[in-house]
């Protein structure tokens, strides 16, 4: 128990200087700028509807702990119940995992939450820590991050390697997804918090888009 507990308060210091660090990752050019400016996140979706066939495809990675989804709490390989489902995932204010088969039922979770407005972006031109993500836990290896109002619909030779995420101070909010062009299942933090595995949430090596919103 001991060593459990040790390992679990260095993981959180970790997560912690990394957000109390500014990210100077460099992002990967885009060929396309894709802007999330005054955007919900529910309404940026909606830019990117998934086909039936492709959503009917979902196959869910079960997670490592129990989830919560439109309320019910499930063991974790329950998740598969939902197969065939769109799944919104976020985390409260205690590290325990949610999901969502709605977007706008998703903000509303946050906004409770965290105590945030809408996820909306009203960029005031202020410098922001970066929305970014490592190859490895705890914050090593390859990384990319986007830069202010940034959606990214491919991470091109980065795809499906991303085992931790930061949302810097000061932003909204961050949304990964699944698959490119902002498809399949979603996972947002608000800003000021971080993932040191993704993997305890059955997003380790699945991320391929991204959203920024300030």
């Amino acid at each position: 128990m001991f060593k459990k507990n040790f390992f679990i308060a260095i993981i959180g210091l970790i997560s912690l200087l990394v957000l109390s660090t500014s990210i100077t990752v460099m992002a990967e050019p885009s060929a396309e700028f894709i802007s999330t400016s005054n955007l919900t996140l529910s309404e940026f979706e909606a830019l990117y509807p998934m086909s039936a066939e492709a959503e009917a495809a979902i196959v869910h990675v079960v997670p490592q702990v129990p989830v919560t989804i439109n309320g019910v709490l499930y063991n974790p390989e329950d998740i598969k119940l939902f197969n065939g489902q769109r799944l919104h995932f976020t985390l409260d204010n205690e590290g325990n995992l949610y999901a969502f088969t709605s977007a706008k039922d998703l903000e509303k979770f946050i906004n409770n939450e965290f105590g945030q407005s809408e996820l909306i972006n009203n960029n005031n031109g202020a410098t922001r820590a970066a929305v970014a993500l490592w190859e490895h836990i705890t914050y090593l290896g390859d990384s990319i991050s986007l830069s202010a109002n940034e959606a990214r619909a491919s991470f091109g030779d980065f795809n499906d390697k991303a085992s931790s995420f930061v949302v810097g101070q000061g932003l909204d909010s961050g949304v990964i997804w699944e698959h490119e062009n902002f498809e399949g299942d979603s996972f947002t933090r608000p800003g000021g918090t971080a993932i040191p595995f993704l993997g305890l949430y059955g997003w380790n090596d699945i991320a391929s888009s991204a959203a920024r919103f300030d």
